[in-house]
């Protein structure tokens, strides 16, 4: 995702693009707060608007396994969803494929 987000901002000055990027520095940051700065929308919305509300439940729900993982819970991370994540891997590039095109493809790329 980070490349996602260097590129929706390479319109901005170098030294604004890179403190957002430092000050948003945790994935769950990056998809909900900066990419609502940059985009008036969430990037569960835009997956969403973009059809692929799969896509959104299934990283919600891994955001969930990952902080109870983190929080002393380390059952939370099962073999279940690991598999689920493995088998959504095509479905996700596609995903963020057209919210890339959608977002960022009338961007310069730094």
């Amino acid at each position: 995702m980070g490349w996602f987000y260097e590129t929706a901002m390479g319109e901005l000055p170098s030294a604004i693009a890179q403190d957002l990027l430092k000050r948003y520095h945790f994935i769950g940051a990056r998809l909900d707060k900066l990419h609502r700065l940059l985009f008036s929308a969430s990037f569960g919305q835009d997956l969403d608007r973009l059809g692929h509300q799969a896509v959104r439940q299934h990283l919600e729900a891994l955001q969930v396994s990952r902080n109870q993982f983190v929080h002393g819970k380390p059952e939370a991370i099962d073999d279940a969803i690991v598999e689920r994540t493995a088998l959504m891997i095509p479905e996700f590039h596609r995903a963020w494929t057209e919210c890339f095109n959608d977002r960022c493809s009338r961007r310069p790329v730094p």
